[in-house]
């Protein structure tokens, strides 16, 4: 995130699909599909919030119905990064067993994508709505079985997570670097701004923040490279994270003045970090998932 996060955003969703792909998809599936993924000559989409549920993954209303070799899918998928830009997408939708996982070519018939939608941030990225009318695949692209999809996309969400965090870490260190930059150049009073106490305070807890929160990624990280269980892990991570990053960003803006609140170069940074406390699993959700995670402990 520290080059580019709108870049960083769409080769993280990507990854996602990579990543459920080759934890869930048939042999066949990966042979088809992981080469080109990974090799970047195929962009892939995370087709998974719809306009009546967000976070709610189990609450999905775009249909899957079985017909002969085939599965016919209705529904709209909505905030899609990637959508009409990528050449496959990973759908969630709902069949007779429950949520399952289908990827979607996008030359598959009846499958059709809304505008960019204009956004405060992550402005490179390209999100829309992926609408899905009669859409026909291969009974094939079943990824797993019936059913299975909810728990594929929760496993793929954990990992995700930790990206998005991680994203976010970069974000607010290269927007630090840049305030404490300035800084050391501009002068008022008599003398630089980053002999003021008020702006060296800000300076420490803004390092402090980034110190920690890259940190709990790496935790989640490690965890996940062990076999641990990390899920409360990734959401800790995440939600630390994005929030750290929105609250540097801010303080940012503030250590420039109006350059801050008027420079792209700057205020840019506070709006790419300020979607990912959103996607990915809002803030007020991670919460709720980590505290029933403790509270299922037995101390």
């Amino acid at each position: 995130g520290a080059a580019d996060a709108s870049v960083a955003l769409s080769v993280a969703i990507h990854n996602t699909v990579a990543d459920g792909i080759f934890l869930f998809g048939s042999e066949a599936q990966k042979k088809t599909y992981l080469p080109g993924i990974i090799s970047g000559k195929k962009l892939a989409s995370f087709s998974l919030t719809e306009p009546a549920s967000g976070s709610d993954a189990k609450a999905v209303r775009t249909k899957a119905r079985r017909v002969g070799m085939e599965y016919v899918l209705n529904g709209t998928k909505m905030f899609i990064t990637n959508a009409g830009e990528a050449d496959l997408y990973f759908v969630l939708g709902a069949t007779e067993k429950g949520p399952s996982s289908f990827i979607v070519e996008k030359s598959a018939p009846g499958l059709e994508f809304g505008e960019d939608l204009p956004k405060l941030g992550m402005r490179g990225s390209r999100t829309s709505e992926v609408r899905l009318t009669d859409c026909r695949i291969s009974a094939e692209n079943l990824v797993g079985r019936e059913g299975e999809g909810f728990e594929q996309v929760k496993t793929m969400l954990n990992s995700s997570r930790i990206v998005m965090g991680a994203l976010c870490v970069g974000v607010a260190q290269v927007a630090y670097e840049k305030a404490v930059t300035y800084s050391k150049e501009r002068r008022a009073f008599g003398g630089l701004i980053s002999d003021f106490q008020l702006i060296r305070e800000k300076i420490a807890d803004m390092v402090t923040g980034i110190s920690a929160a890259r940190l709990l990624c790496l935790y989640a990280s490690r965890l996940k490279e062990m076999g641990l269980e990390f899920s409360s892990e990734a959401s800790q991570a995440k939600v630390f994270a994005t929030e750290t990053s929105v609250r540097v960003c801010d303080q940012v803006i503030q250590i420039f003045g109006g350059l801050g609140y008027t420079s792209e170069d700057v205020h840019r940074h506070w709006r790419d970090a300020r979607l990912l406390t959103i996607g990915e699993g809002t803030s007020e959700v991670l919460r709720m998932l980590i505290a029933s995670r403790e509270l299922a402990k037995s101390l």
